[in-house]
């Protein structure tokens, strides 16, 4: 058996191994987000963060939030919203 067979197998190993926990995580993530509107308005991702809309017309100053500003408008895509809050959650339990 060539080294490449032998890598070959191995990840299929892997895979089969780990299919089953990513096909689970992604059905739970795809149930969260069925339950939200792909966009959301500055009062809805308040209520999601649990904060006051101020709180979330200041985030929407940073450049590193995720909205979309049209005119005065803001829109708020939700999943990048969650993206953001993870990463947000990581980065404070690594300081």
């Amino acid at each position: 058996m060539t080294f490449e067979d032998t890598i070959k197998k191995v990840l299929r190993e892997v895979i089969q191994e780990e299919m089953p926990n990513i096909i689970a995580a992604l059905k739970e993530e795809m149930s969260i987000d069925s339950n939200h509107p792909e966009v959301l308005k500055p009062r809805e991702a308040a209520k999601i963060m649990k904060v006051g809309l101020n709180a979330v017309y200041e985030l929407c100053r940073n450049p590193d939030f995720p909205c979309i500003k049209e005119g005065r408008k803001i829109l708020i895509p939700y999943r990048s919203l969650m993206r953001w809050m993870e990463k947000q959650s990581t980065n404070e339990s690594a300081l």
